[in-house]
C-alpha cells in the first residue's frame, strides 16, 4: 500500500496543463515583447545621444585650446587648405538617400594660382618660427634711426635706386646673412616693378612670381633679420644684420617680394620708413614644391563638393576624429601634431598658452548599429560658411543610410538618423 501511495504522488505534468503553461508564456511573450524593443531600442538612442553630446563637447573643448578649425597639418595655421571638412569615426561605411545624397558644393570659391605659393609660403614660414621655441624676439617699435641703405623710399623707383647705389653694401650684407646667390637677389631687387592692387596685411599677402606688392606691416609680425648700421651718422660703418625682430611699433607701409635662387626661396621685405632690407621667411625650394604639390591636389579636391558620404578622391578633407581627440595623430601621422602649450609661448599675447591638452576623450567607437559617426567639420572655421549652417554630430540610425542634408540650417533631420548640433544658427 505505502509503495503505491508514493509512485502514485510523484506522477508529472499532464498534457492540458503544458499546454495551459505554453499559451501563457506566448501571451505575456506578446504583450511584453514590443515593450522590450522599445527599451532595446530606446537604450541604443540614449547611447547615440550620449555619445554625440561627448564629441560635440570635446571638439569645442579642443577648438577653444587648437583654434577655430580641425587641421590636417596641427603644426600649420587654420586656412581653407589645412581644414578637416568631415570628421568620422570607426565603422561600418554609410549610405546616402533622398536629402542625405545632396552635396554640398564649395567650389565656387574662387582660387587664384598664386594662392597656393603664397599657402605654402606662409604654411613653412610659419612652422619654423614656430618650432624654434627658445628664440628670443627683439621688439623693434621704431625706424629710422639706423638706416642701412637709404632714409625712406616710396615707390619702387626709390627700391631700384638704392639697390644700384648701394650694390656693395647689398652683396656684403646677403653674404654675412648665408644668402645663396646674392646676385640674383641684387639684380632682383635692381628689376623690381610694384604690382598694383589692394593694400593687405604682409602677413597675408598673395605674392606674384615677379614684381613687388606693398602691404601693410601690423604689431606683431616677426622678420628673420632686418639690414641696419651700427652708427647712422658714420657712413662708413658696415651694414650689420638685426635678427629676429618683431615689429611693435605702429602700422607702416612696406614693400614686399620673393626671390627665388637654385636653393632657396626667400621672402623680403623693406619698411617705407627705413628702407631696411628684411628677411620675412626662408623655405627649400624641395620642400616648398612638396608642400605646394600637397595644397594644389587639395585645392581640386575643394573645388568639387563634399557630403555625408565621401569616396576616396575626397580623402585629402576627411579624418578620423580619434586622430584629434584622442590621439595627436592628425592625418594620423605624429609628424602632423597640434603643438602643446608649452611650445606655444613665444610672447606676451593671446596665444599664450593654446595648443592641443588631450585626451579629450578615451575612445570613440561606432554607433550602436556599428556605423561611423560622422561631424560636418567644414563649418567650424570658416565664417561665410559657419552661419547658418550647423556642424552636427550625426548617426544614421538603424538602417545606416543618412537622409538629413549635410548643409541644413536649423535642427531639421530626416528620417531615422539622429543628429546632435554642436554650432550653429538658423535664419
Amino acid at each position: 500500500m505505502t509503495y503505491k501511495r508514493l509512485r502514485h504522488g510523484k506522477h508529472g505534468l499532464s498534457l492540458v496543463e503544458v499546454t495551459i503553461i505554453l499559451a501563457t508564456l506566448m501571451l505575456l511573450a506578446g504583450v511584453l515583447a514590443p515593450s522590450i524593443m522599445d527599451f532595446v531600442r530606446d537604450a541604443r538612442f540614449v547611447k547615440v545621444k550620449e555619445d554625440c553630446e561627448a564629441i560635440g563637447v570635446s571638439l569645442s573643448r579642443m577648438l577653444v585650446d587648437t583654434g577655430p578649425c580641425i587641421r590636417l597639418d596641427g603644426r600649420l595655421p587654420c586656412s581653407r587648405n589645412n581644414r578637416v571638412n568631415l570628421l568620422v569615426s570607426e565603422g561600418n561605411a554609410i549610405r546616402t538617400r533622398g536629402l542625405g545624397a545632396q552635396l554640398f558644393d564649395y567650389g565656387s570659391y574662387s582660387y587664384e594660382a598664386n594662392y597656393t605659393r603664397m599657402s605654402s609660403r606662409e604654411s613653412i614660414s610659419y612652422s619654423q618660427r614656430i618650432v624654434a621655441t627658445n628664440m628670443t624676439w627683439i621688439n623693434a617699435t621704431h625706424l629710422g634711426g639706423a638706416t642701412a641703405f637709404t632714409s625712406e623710399i616710396k615707390s619702387d623707383i626709390d627700391l631700384r635706386s638704392a639697390a644700384e647705389k648701394h650694390a656693395a653694401d647689398f652683396r656684403e650684407l646677403l653674404v654675412k646673412a648665408e644668402i645663396d646667390s646674392p646676385e640674383i637677389v641684387i639684380s632682383r631687387i635692381s628689376n623690381a616693378k610694384e604690382v598694383k592692387g589692394s593694400m593687405t596685411s604682409c602677413s597675408e599677402v598673395i605674392l606674384p612670381q615677379s614684381g613687388i606688392v606693398k602691404c601693410r606691416m601690423n604689431p606683431g609680425i616677426r622678420m628673420l633679420w632686418m639690414a641696419y648700421r651700427p652708427k647712422a651718422a658714420v657712413n662708413d660703418r658696415a651694414v650689420d644684420l638685426l635678427k629676429n625682430v618683431q615689429w611693435s611699433g605702429e602700422s607702416l607701409n612696406a614693400f614686399m617680394f620673393q626671390v627665388e635662387t637654385p636653393k632657396a626661396r626667400y621672402i623680403f621685405l623693406v619698411p617705407e620708413a627705413c628702407g631696411n632690407l628684411a628677411l620675412f621667411s626662408v623655405s627649400d625650394r624641395q620642400s616648398s614644391f612638396i608642400v605646394e604639390s600637397k595644397l594644389e591636389r587639395q585645392m581640386l579636391v575643394k573645388r568639387k563638393t563634399i557630403g555625408w558620404a565621401y569616396e576616396s578622391e575626397n580623402s585629402l578633407v576627411v579624418d578620423i576624429m580619434e586622430n584629434h581627440l584622442v590621439q595627436n595623430l592628425p592625418r594620423g601621422r605624429i609628424e602632423n601634431a597640434y603643438l602643446y602649450p608649452d611650445v606655444m609661448r613665444l610672447s606676451y599675447s593671446s596665444s599664450i598658452g593654446m595648443g592641443w591638452r588631450g585626451a579629450y576623450l578615451s575612445a570613440i567607437g561606432p554607433d550602436p548599429w556599428g556605423n561611423r559617426y560622422m561631424v560636418n567639420s567644414i563649418f567650424f572655421f570658416d565664417d561665410e560658411l559657419r552661419w547658418p549652417y550647423n556642424s552636427m554630430c550625426l548617426s544614421a540610425g538603424p538602417d545606416g543610410v543618412v537622409e538629413t542634408p549635410f548643409a541644413r540650417a536649423g535642427v531639421r533631420r530626416e528620417g531615422d538618423d539622429f543628429t546632435y548640433v554642436i554650432s550653429g544658427g538658423s535664419r
